[in-house]
């Protein structure tokens, strides 16, 4: 079984101690500290997995009535920031609607991390970026049909060429800022 350990306390010290004065450390020591990296994982994941349920029903019970919202109610009492706490109760809001995720969560086959990275918990969208405009959305499909990403940077032609439209601009100024006489008399040197 996952939650039981083969290494105490006193024997990692001494696995730490005997290591850093520079004592190797057997395959068979290996085996079971990687063992036990993979148990003390499960029990963290099982251990988020129970404060979201918890957060979740605290949530719903109005827990933190007092306080500005519960992220910052979490943020107090728990010393996260703003975001992780939003994370965090969003996550938990939305296992009770998803339940082969929450199933899979709780079971330790998805972590939280998990659900974050591949967006497994959808975000809420914000309102005035549900649908964009039609022309852009027409702009979009065909690029992704033409299988090339639209770069938000112009290319390297169109950079040269906006800084000889800018020189030439810049020209332009000087002259008509020197007046008549300087500009017939050709450039400073």
């Amino acid at each position: 079984m996952l939650t039981e350990t083969k290494i105490t306390w006193d024997a990692l010290q001494a696995l730490i101690e005997h290591a850093e004065c520079g004592g190797a450390v057997s395959p068979d020591t290996c085996d079971a500290l990687g063992d036990e990296i993979v148990r003390c994982e499960v029990l963290q994941n099982g251990s988020l997995y129970w404060q979201l349920l918890c957060l979740r029903l605290f949530d719903r019970g109005n827990g933190w009535e007092g306080w500005k919202s519960v992220e910052a109610w979490l943020g107090v009492k728990l010393g996260l920031p703003y975001k992780t706490a939003n994370e965090r109760l969003r996550v938990a809001r939305s296992l009770a609607r998803l339940p082969r995720i929450d199933e899979a969560f709780r079971e330790g086959l998805l972590s939280f991390d998990c659900t974050l990275g591949r967006r497994t918990v959808p975000r809420p969208t914000p309102p005035r970026r549900r649908q964009p405009p039609p022309a852009l959305a027409r702009q979009s499909e065909a690029t992704h049909a033409a299988g090339r990403r639209e770069s938000p940077r112009p290319s390297a032609l169109e950079e040269r060429e906006a800084r000889a439209r800018l020189r030439e601009a810049r020209a332009r100024l000087r002259e008509a800022r020197a007046g008549p006489r300087e500009a017939r008399a050709g450039p400073r040197t």
